[in-house]
Parts: C-alpha cells; structure tokens; sequence
C-alpha cells in the first residue's frame, strides 16, 4: 500500500510551474463511475449559510502515488446557460496537462491553438494598434489555469469512501494547496526544532501518523460603494485533533488507499472535437449514427429531444459519452450541488 511521503509531496511542488507570461510584442471519453455526488469533498455554501466547516484526511492521488495532490490545467470558458447556468464551466487543457490519456485524447487542445493564434496576429503590423490590443488580450485569457484535486476522506460520512475536492491554485497563496503545504512545512519545522522529526519522509498527511485537517469556508462581505456589497468566500485550513492513523480499522485504510477510482473518472475529460464546439459558442450534441460530436442547432427538433445525458443513461454509444457535469457560480466546483 503506498503512503503520503515528502518526496512525493516535493515531486508535486516542483511539477507546479509559473504561466508564462507573453510579452506584448509577441475521441470521446468514458466516465466509467457516472455522476454521484459522494465522489466529491461539497464545499459550497449555501444561499444563507455564512460558515462551514469540513473535517478532512488526506489520501494519496490514487493508489499508486506518493502524495494527495494532483495538478492539471483547465481552461475557464464562457458556455451556453444550457450548459452552465453560470454561464462559465472549466474544461481540462488537452495539450498542457499531464498523464491523461494522449493516444486517446491527442496532444492538441483548441484553446490553446485560439491563444498561438491570437498573440500571432497581435504581431501583425498591418493591423492597427486598437485591434491587435484585442488579439492580444484574447491570448492571455486564453492561458489555462493552474488546478489542483486532492483525494480525502470526509468525517462523518467515512461510508462514503475517498472523496476528491478540485480547485484553482491563486497567485496569492490563498488556496487549499498553498495553505495545506504551508501548513505541512509548518509542522515539519516544529518537529525539527524540538528534535521529533525522526524521519525526514513524514508529513502532516501520512496516513498512518499524520492528523486529520480541518476546513473553515466562509462568506465574507466586502464594501464596494456606499451602496453596494460584494461577497467573497474566505477559506482557513489548521490540523485538527491528534497525531494518528487515518482509521483504527488498518484494512479500511487500505480499502481506502487502494480504492480504483481516479481524479479523471469524476472529473470529466472532453475530447477536442467537443471542445472546438465549445469555443465556437455552440451546444455540442452527440450523434449517435455518426458517432461524433455536432452543434446541437444543426440537428432537427425531434433529434434535440435526445439530450447527451439521456444518451449516456440509454448506453447506446459504445460507452463513449461523458456525462456533462451542470456547473455552480462558485470559483473552484463544477458541481450541481
């Protein structure tokens, strides 16, 4: 069974590497496990709740990883309401993010394509300055996001089993990853400095010495105008209770390590062809005699009534639909809850 180490977690640390920034002058995936809201940490807060508290035990990735940290890239797009309420969803990068899987999905991402070609024509001297500025912030709001998930165990609804929590990782160290390994070197320093640290591999994290995290999510009410207030979640992470293993049950802690499921079983990758829909502003509808994506508006009415949900419940595209997960208003959840 493999543990939470500091190797892995440095290993995670140094995959995470600052977006460039430019200078001006310059097939369909399965989701084998479905929708089901226990495969997911809900940190939302609801329309009249002010505070939440989540207990936490972190897990390793998946049961072959050294750390409970997963980084990828995704994209954060303006969609249809019919796709997201919102009117934003987050679609994971094809090109930039590592260890799915490229013989499937391929190496190009129609995003990012979107971004060569805007900072190309933001070069261009024959346009005039006002429309290569526009070229040009296309570009940057083109760049993927650094996103990261973790895989824990939620108290109180241990029955659920290992659950994953996704979110953006901020530039001002204010996110889960920031101050969950903030918090780890913390605890790491106190036990050098009174001599407790004795192996250099343990972290706050270890299933089996580490301690449980607790999770404050708040809604914090800003001053915009005299007049008007804007609301901003405000999150703090701090260990919780003491030093010990995850379960006192050792065969439900590696039930729990070994568990199959992986970050892209519940966190859906779309392929390029659905993606280049999305960024065309349309609804991608999947056709079942052609077997591939297609603007939903080009279908007839009757063909419309076939939703891609009720698609992938009927089992009849060879296993290949993802289910579109509808997305909340809230930063870092596409999830309907």
């Amino acid at each position: 069974m493999q543990n939470i180490t500091m190797e892995g977690i440095e290993e995670t640390r140094n995959s995470l590497k600052p977006v460039e920034k430019p200078s001006q002058d310059q097939n369909n995936g399965a989701n084998k496990n479905g929708f089901d809201k226990k495969n997911y940490l809900n940190d939302r807060l609801e329309k009249n709740q002010d505070k939440k508290e989540l207990i936490i035990r972190l897990l390793p990735i998946d049961k072959d990883s050294k750390t409970p940290f997963k980084i990828i890239r995704m994209h954060n797009v303006k969609v249809p309401t019919e796709i997201a309420e919102s009117g934003w969803k987050k679609y994971v990068c094809l090109s930039e993010t590592k260890d799915i899987d490229h013989e499937k999905y391929g190496n190009k991402c129609p995003f990012c394509e979107l971004r060569y070609d805007a900072f190309k024509r933001a070069k261009d001297e024959s346009l005039d300055k006002v429309e290569r500025d526009k070229w040009y912030q296309l570009g940057k709001d083109s760049f993927p996001q650094d996103i990261c998930i973790i895989r824990c165990i939620e108290r109180g609804h241990e029955e659920d089993g290992p659950k994953f929590w996704k979110f953006t990782i901020k530039k001002d160290g204010t996110d889960p990853y920031n101050l969950i390994t903030n918090l780890n070197d913390t605890r790491r320093e106190e036990k050098k400095a009174y001599g407790l640290l004795t192996d250099e591999n343990w972290t706050l994290y270890d299933v089996f010495t580490g301690k449980d995290l607790k999770v404050i999510i708040t809604k914090e009410k800003q001053e915009q105008d005299s007049k008007a207030k804007a609301t901003k979640r405000g999150i703090s992470i701090m260990d919780y209770g003491p030093e010990g293993p995850a379960s006192v049950d050792q065969t439900k802690i590696e039930q729990w390590v070994n568990d199959e499921k992986k970050w892209s079983d519940v966190f859906t990758i779309k392929p390029y062809d659905y993606l280049s829909i999305v960024l065309d502003g349309e609804i991608p509808f999947f056709d079942k005699n052609e077997q591939k994506w297609v603007v939903k508006e080009k279908k007839s009415e009757s063909d419309e009534k076939q939703t891609e949900e009720q698609a992938e419940n009927a089992n009849q595209i060879n296993n290949n639909i993802e289910k579109s997960v509808p997305t909340s208003n809230l930063d870092n959840s596409d999830l309907p809850f």
